[in-house]
């Protein structure tokens, strides 16, 4: 007699668990919403807004809006490192595009907050709030291995750094696709996912959404063939502080 019952398949393999780490997220010295909207601090900072790098700091432009309220506040990522551009820790640094643009009516707009900021002069006064943001915050591990888009590390790397640009309007790649970071990625993706198979691997990553999930496009079938499951593992790299993620 021949059994025409079907074989049971296999379950797939959990997602090999991370060891518990002591987490960023709780250190004692991250200051976080020292200034909030309603009470901003207004000044040049000189050392009274503490921040840590990966965090942000919310600005509020001068005057009011279209209905004469104050304008709301703008969020922006910390450029300089904790010390300060002079090691004093008395100054943060903002990397700010100003916004100009012609909508469909064919009116010039303009960012309130980034022109706000591009236009000021020299020991002006600004209202601050935060520092806000503990998810970008560096690994406590000194011997992290980071992936991250982040230029100015070049200067301070060394040979321990490698940079890659992805530059969508000016590159492409063999198959002549624009080149943005996920295709950059996708070109040295064993690499890379070697590297996220170590307990010591951390990436830090901001920007739209479409960059993860082109990120999730190259992971799954790599992991599959390590006979693991890319989102489980994902959430495994999430839990212990590994895949740092900011996208809208």
């Amino acid at each position: 007699m021949v059994s025409t019952t079907e074989p049971t398949a296999e379950p797939a393999p959990a997602a090999p668990a991370k060891p518990v780490k002591i987490s960023k997220k709780q250190d004692e010295g991250v200051v976080t919403n020292k200034y909030r909207p309603k009470e901003p601090y207004v000044g040049r900072t000189e050392g009274e807004v503490p921040y840590r790098e990966g965090q942000s700091i919310g600005v509020i432009a001068d005057g009011e809006d279209k209905n004469g309220k104050p304008h709301k506040l703008r969020l922006y990522s910390i450029a300089s490192s904790a010390i300060g551009d002079f090691g004093d820790s008395k100054t943060v640094s903002l990397c700010v595009k100003r916004l100009v643009y012609t909508n469909d009516a064919g009116e010039v707009v303009k960012g309130v907050c980034s022109n706000f900021l591009c236009d000021l002069k020299p020991g002006s006064e600004v209202k601050i709030t935060g520092p806000v943001g503990k998810e970008m915050l560096m690994p406590k591990d000194p011997n992290a291995t980071i992936i991250m888009e982040f230029e100015k590390m070049v200067e301070i790397g060394g040979e321990n750094f490698r940079l890659d640009f992805a530059v969508s309007r000016e590159q492409t790649n063999a198959a002549g696709e624009k080149m943005y970071i996920q295709t950059r990625m996708a070109e040295y993706k064993e690499e890379l996912w070697e590297m996220l198979k170590k307990d010591n691997t951390y990436v830090y990553m901001c920007g739209l959404k479409g960059m993860e999930k082109g990120i999730d496009d190259i992971m799954v079938d790599l992991a599959a063939k390590d006979g693991i499951d890319w989102i489980d593992y994902k959430k495994q790299l999430k839990k212990a502080e590994q895949w740092n993620v900011e996208v809208y």
